[in-house]
């Protein structure tokens, strides 16, 4: 009998395919009894891209460490259609978490991200941090094992924000709140990449919609929730004032008869109604719910005298149409939505009668509340800066992150087109 050749290619393609899919069905099947419990707070699926034949999976991050901001962008990205962002915290209570990740979870993955506070704890004394989650990644030294290894800095120096050769080498990739071009980073060089984020938290509420509506996010039902909780300022016109660090300026104004409600530690005069905590949840939606009830909020920076330094304090007060009465860095002006959104109290040059008298003038004045919010009047095309969506797409956990995802994306597809590579999605 004569048998054509070339009816068996056909034959052969069909074999090898259906091969190839019973391979990938028993491997997610497997991967589905090993680990159980990874994804279940991961609601979305992110799909394959296709370029030059190609299969680009998406890019897989796990978090180790859960904090309340975290789960913002777990849950929210912008990028989630070519990211998966795991979390390696089963629950979102911290004081009630279990570590459900492990070494097969970070050999699969593509990069593990983690706060330089634990990290540097670590590295710098040998101790473990005071949660359950990250006391569990470091006693499995998971950051070793990570591809890529992307720190996360905080502002203060004793919660990560530092300059630590012995920290810093430990990861390839930075996100940082100082500019990457400041000089302290000279040494570094190219590695790790570092790339600078925005204070813009919580990240759901910069959004345009929620902002041009009445009293911006304050109507939204997570702020609603609290506020309602909330007794509101003792009178009419003091201002809220949420910081745990006394600062010169509180006093200045307090001296000076401004009637200011402090909800934080720093003399603590007003109770919100519930308790604020520090690392719990909802940390951010409760501090606006205050601030939404006041006319006016106290916003002073830890660092004013950095050219940089500007972060959540001023965007808290106008997320809920609040006039914040702003001390810090003026590079601020270059993120308002308008220059007259906030009270700046660098402009009256040090003279604190001036100021408490434009407060003052402010409270009794309908004309100079309306100059203060007219921006809130404005539709978002008129806002200026770039706001909110400059804030969104620069924000530390969600849109610094998502273009450090983005960029570990752009390097699987240029590996892939240079060794004609095809990536399949676990």
């Amino acid at each position: 009998m004569v048998i054509n050749k070339l009816s068996i290619v056909p034959a052969c393609i069909i074999s090898l395919t259906l091969l190839a899919i019973n391979w990938m069905s028993l491997r997610s099947s497997n991967d589905r009894q090993l680990r159980p419990i990874l994804h279940e707070h991961q609601p979305i699926l992110a799909s394959k891209i296709i370029t030059k034949n190609c299969i680009i999976p998406p890019v897989e991050i796990l978090v180790l460490d859960v904090g309340v901001d975290e789960w913002d962008w777990i849950h929210n990205s912008d990028c989630s259609e070519h990211c998966i962002f795991t979390p390696c915290c089963k629950n979102k209570n911290i004081n009630q978490e279990e570590y459900i990740c492990n070494s097969a979870d970070v050999s699969r993955a593509d990069a593990s991200t983690v706060h330089l506070e634990w990290l540097g704890m670590k590295i710098k004394t040998g101790q473990l941090c005071g949660r359950p989650c990250c006391q569990r990644w470091t006693e499995l030294n998971l950051e070793v094992q990570s591809k890529v290894l992307i720190g996360v800095q905080n502002e203060d120096n004793n919660w990560g924000y530092n300059t630590d050769r012995a920290v810093l080498s430990a990861v390839t990739h930075l996100l940082t709140f100082q500019p990457a071009s400041a000089d302290v980073y000279s040494w570094i060089v190219d590695k790790p990449k570092i790339s600078q984020y925005e204070f813009a938290e919580p990240y759901w509420a910069f959004n345009a919609t929620l902002l041009s509506t009445a009293r911006g996010v304050s109507q939204h039902p997570l702020i609603q929730e609290w506020a309602r909780l909330s007794p509101g300022p003792s009178t009419q016109f003091a201002i809220s004032f949420i910081q745990n660090a006394c600062k010169p300026l509180y006093y200045e104004l307090s001296r000076r008869n401004i009637a200011i409600d402090s909800y934080g530690a720093c003399e603590h005069n007003r109770d919100g109604g519930f308790p604020m905590g520090s690392w719990q949840s909802d940390m951010y939606t409760k501090k606006m719910a205050l601030l939404s009830k006041h006319v006016f909020d106290l916003a002073i920076e830890n660092n004013v005298e950095a050219d940089w330094w500007n972060t959540e304090r001023v965007y808290h007060a106008l997320l809920v149409h609040t006039i914040p009465i702003y001390q810090g860095s003026s590079t601020v002006f270059t993120k308002l939505p308008h220059p007259d959104a906030i009270i700046y109290v660098n402009s009256f040059g040090g003279d604190m009668d001036a100021l408490a008298a434009y407060i003052q003038a402010v409270s009794t004045n309908a004309t100079l509340r309306a100059k203060h919010l007219h921006w809130t009047t404005l539709p978002p095309s008129q806002w200026q800066n770039g706001f909110p969506h400059e804030q969104r797409s620069k924000s530390r956990l969600g849109g610094a992150m998502c273009k450090m995802c983005e960029s570990l994306r752009e390097a699987k597809i240029t590996r892939c087109e240079q060794n004609n590579l095809t990536f399949v999605s676990s």
